[in-house]
Parts: structure tokens; sequence; C-alpha cells
């Protein structure tokens, strides 16, 4: 696609290559990377898709992560530690060929700061961290939220508010109130 470029003006996004042969994902433009959830990644992995398909499309059709899906191809997806850290079943996102596909790892930041994924220490950060290497083409360590600036409101501490905090979160460290604290 060319961009529309006013002279002595550079194009609104760099030209950025991957290492991916034949990737259908533009070069030079913002991309959609959809967010793949555990569920949907093994039970397309193994087959086990119960919702009804069109004729002629079987749950195989829909890892698009496959270079070789003759339906639709999308060579680069996300993956969140706070949905699939604990997977352990063979799925789409595990069995890719690295070669010809991107994912991105979140490290769960959204699911620490609501409580859903407990942190308790640094063994937990470093389970998470190892989820990103094992898994990840990129990833994003530092996407812990803010959280509501009124005190009163702040959610339940999951080990990664600092004492005092208006409700910002703030990246775990040594020193903060122990788990399952409130901020006041």
């Amino acid at each position: 696609m060319n961009l529309h470029v006013v002279e002595g003006m550079t194009p609104y996004y760099p030209q950025v290559a991957n290492h991916i042969e034949n990737d259908p994902t533009p070069k030079d433009q913002a991309i959609y990377v959809p967010s793949v959830g555990p569920g949907f990644a093994a039970d397309i992995y193994a087959g086990n898709w119960k919702r009804p398909l069109p004729a002629g499309v079987s749950a195989g059709d829909l890892n698009f992560l496959n270079p070789d899906n003759k339906l639709f191809r999308i060579s680069h997806a996300m993956s969140s530690a706070g949905h699939a850290m604990f997977q352990t079943k063979p799925c789409i996102i595990s069995e890719r060929d690295r070669s010809k596909t991107i994912v991105i790892g979140d490290s769960g930041g959204y699911q620490i700061a609501s409580g859903i994924l407990k942190i308790h220490g640094d063994r937990d950060r470093h389970r998470i961290l190892n989820w990103l290497e094992r898994t990840a083409d990129i990833s994003m360590t530092l996407d812990v939220p803010t959280g509501l600036p009124i005190p009163t409101m702040a959610p339940v501490c999951n080990g990664i508010m600092p004492p005092g905090d208006s409700g910002i979160m703030a990246p775990p460290c040594n020193g903060m109130i122990p788990p399952g604290r409130r901020v006041s």
C-alpha cells in the first residue's frame, strides 16, 4: 500500500521488516494483532471445535498461524501470561512454526491488577518471565495498568502497590505491603 506522503515529510509508519518469508502482513502500516485465548488455541490445535462450521471448513482451518492455511493466515498474534501461563496442552501458540510467525507475549498485568493472577513474590514473577521467554518472540513486561486514583477505591493489593500510593500501580519490588492488604 502506498501511503500519501507530503513532499518533505516522512511516511506515517516506518517500513518494519521481519524474518517471515512471504509474510502477508503490511510492513508500512499499523497491523491488527489478535489475542489468542488458551482454550481456543488448544481446541483448534486438537481439532476439538464444537460449534458448527460452514461446509468444507474444519477446525484446523481456524489455525491462522499455520502458514499453509488456505482459508486465512495471520502471521502475528498475542498471548497473555494472565490467561495462558498454566496451559499444559499443545496448542497453536506452543506448536507453531516460529520461523513463520511472531507471537507478542503480554505479562498479564491486567489479570495481576484485577486479582485474577496472584503474585506471591519473585517465584511467580520468574514464572511469568520464563513463560514469556518460552512462548513469545516479543514481550511486554512492563504493562501493569494503572489502578483507580481514589485511595478508598484502590484494588486489593496483589503485592504490586507501594505503601501510600493513591492507587497507581507500580512494578513489584521489595519493601512493598504484603499481598492481600488494601492501600489506605
